[in-house]
C-alpha cells in the first residue's frame, strides 16, 4: 500500500514505523453526499489498541483510520498487467560448467 517507513528511536533503540498515505477526516457526508451513520463495533482489547496506535501514528482519529480501512477492504482489488506477477522477477534456466 501507500504510504513510507519511519525509523524513530524508542530510548535508544530504532523503531521501524509504517505510515500509510494521509487520509483527510471524514465529514458529515460520505462522497455520495449522504448522511453517515453510526455504527457499533465490538473487538477484541488487542485489536482495539493496534487500531488506536495505528490512527495516532497517521494523525487521524480511529474513525477515520477505520473508515479509511473498510473503504480500502471494499474497494476492487488493483489489477496487475500480465507478467507482472513475482514469477516475473524469477530469473530460470540453467548453467554448464
Amino acid at each position: 500500500p501507500d504510504g513510507r517507513l519511519d525509523l524513530q528511536l524508542a530510548g535508544r533503540d530504532p523503531v521501524l514505523v509504517y505510515r500509510g498515505i494521509d487520509r483527510a477526516p471524514p465529514t458529515a457526508t460520505d462522497d455520495e453526499g449522504s448522511e453517515t451513520s453510526r455504527l457499533t463495533l465490538r473487538m477484541p482489547e488487542s485489536l482495539k489498541t493496534a487500531v488506536e496506535s495505528a490512527a495516532d501514528a497517521e494523525n487521524i482519529s480511529v474513525n477515520a483510520w477505520l473508515v479509511g480501512a473498510v473503504r480500502l477492504r471494499l474497494s476492487p482489488a488493483p489489477r496487475r498487467p500480465p507478467g507482472s506477477g513475482s514469477f516475473a522477477q524469477r530469473i530460470t534456466g540453467y548453467v554448464q560448467g
